[in-house]
């Protein structure tokens, strides 16, 4: 279950939840279940959270949050992470999408 705590360092800035997890080390933040879709970066409104594909879960588990990010997000794939090639190519993905959504929000 998400805690509240958590969740306000994380909508603060990106900064701010670097900061926290630097100084609470040993604390094993649970954001299962959280509305990360409203997570935005203080001072440009820009979304700072990018979702990314460790295992099948997120597909195959049955619940609305799971569905909801499914369905509305592009999620990058670095379920072979820890083969070099495959995660290079998730990486290469991952940048080049964060890059054109940097080029459309200049537009």
């Amino acid at each position: 279950m998400v805690k509240q705590e958590h969740l306000e360092v994380i909508r603060c800035s990106t900064i701010a939840w670097n900061r926290w997890r630097r100084k609470h080390l040993m604390v094993q933040p649970d954001l299962t279940e959280a509305d990360l879709h409203s997570a935005k970066e203080n001072k440009t409104g820009k979304l700072v959270l990018f979702p990314i594909k460790l295992d099948n879960t997120v597909m195959e588990i049955n619940q609305a949050w799971a569905a909801d990010i499914y369905r509305t997000r592009h999620i990058g794939d670095f379920t072979r992470w820890k083969e070099h090639d495959e995660y290079q190519k998730g990486l290469s993905r991952l940048l080049r999408d964060l890059k054109q959504d940097a080029v459309k929000d200049r537009v």
